[in-house]
This record gives C-alpha cells, sequence and structure tokens, in this order.
C-alpha cells in the first residue's frame, strides 16, 4: 500500500470516554475553585458555586484526512434523552471544535480560539432557539492514540451572559 492510500484511509478505533463538565453562574466565573459535585439529576439546578457532573461511557474515534471525530451516546440520566453526541476536530486547526448532539435532544456549538463569539443552536419541541457561544480557552491533544480535549466557554442568550462551562474530555483507545 503506497502513502498516499495510507493518508486517505478511514481509521476507526473503540474508546473509552472520561467527561467531567462543570458549571457556573457567570456571576461567579471568578471562583472557580469550587469542588461541589452534584448528581447528574441536580444539572439544571441553579447553585452559584458551580455544579459538576462527571461520566465515563464507551465511543468510536474515527480519524480521515484531515478529521478527527469522537462519538457517544449521551447517558440518560444528563437529561438529553437518546442522543448521540459526536465532537469533530481539525487536525490542522486544534482550536476549532464543533460539539453536534443528534436524536431527542439536537444543538449544534462551535468551538473557536480564533473568532470567539459562535452564533448555535438548540432544538427544542416548540421551536429553534439561537444563542452564542465565546470560547474563552481550548486545549486540545486528541490523536489517533487518545488524547484529552478542554473546553472553557460561555453561553449567552441575546447579549447576556448565561454561564460559564468548564469541560475535560478524555479519551483513550481499547486495547
Amino acid at each position: 500500500m503506497n502513502s498516499n492510500t495510507e493518508n486517505n484511509m478511514s481509521v476507526q478505533k473503540k474508546v473509552k470516554i472520561a467527561i467531567k463538565s462543570t458549571l457556573f453562574d457567570i456571576e461567579q466565573t471568578d471562583e472557580l475553585e469550587s469542588t461541589n459535585i452534584y448528581k447528574i439529576s441536580d444539572l439544571h439546578k441553579p447553585n452559584p458555586e458551580g455544579q459538576s457532573i462527571r461520566c465515563i461511557t464507551d465511543g468510536l474515534l474515527r480519524i480521515d484526512d484531515n478529521r478527527i471525530e469522537i462519538e457517544y451516546d449521551e447517558q440518560e440520566e444528563a437529561g438529553f434523552g437518546q442522543t448521540k453526541t459526536m465532537f469533530c476536530l481539525d487536525t490542522h486547526n486544534p482550536g476549532l471544535v464543533t460539539l453536534a448532539r443528534t436524536g431527542d435532544s439536537k444543538s449544534c456549538l462551535v468551538f473557536n480560539s480564533d473568532a470567539r463569539r459562535q452564533l448555535c443552536s438548540y432544538a427544542l419541541a416548540e421551536g429553534s432557539l439561537s444563542f452564542t457561544v465565546v470560547t474563552r480557552e481550548i486545549n486540545n491533544s486528541v490523536s489517533a492514540d487518545g488524547g484529552k480535549l478542554s473546553l472553557d466557554y460561555e453561553l449567552e442568550f441575546n447579549g447576556e451572559k448565561l454561564e460559564r462551562n468548564i469541560t475535560d474530555i478524555h479519551f483513550m483507545v481499547k486495547a
């Protein structure tokens, strides 16, 4: 097989995914030392000290020419119902990440370290909701061997900051 053919091959691997996501009331963004951990069912209850959820799940890592995709099924307890989540990463631009959800919960979020403000959408039964994702920081070390993706961002609705989210996702290739 020549190297040109190898570069165009799609690779798929099973991965173990560990996620920790902490939501902060936007007024409390300077108080990031919180270590409070809440059950997933408490995720949508307001708490100015921050709320964290952690989960471990199985997923797939797919690699094509310039793109890495990580896909997994959301846990029903997280409030997404039967939803598939996919992170799409550009191998030439590690500061660009797209998160797409399909199924019972539909959304598309774009995180971009160069163009920090991105208009995004979330589908509700009543219709679609548009909001702005403001990317504060992206650390992306995902490769064919696994890695880590860290996202620090704020959500705005109608120009008003609602919350800050810091998410760390570790991807480990299964043997």
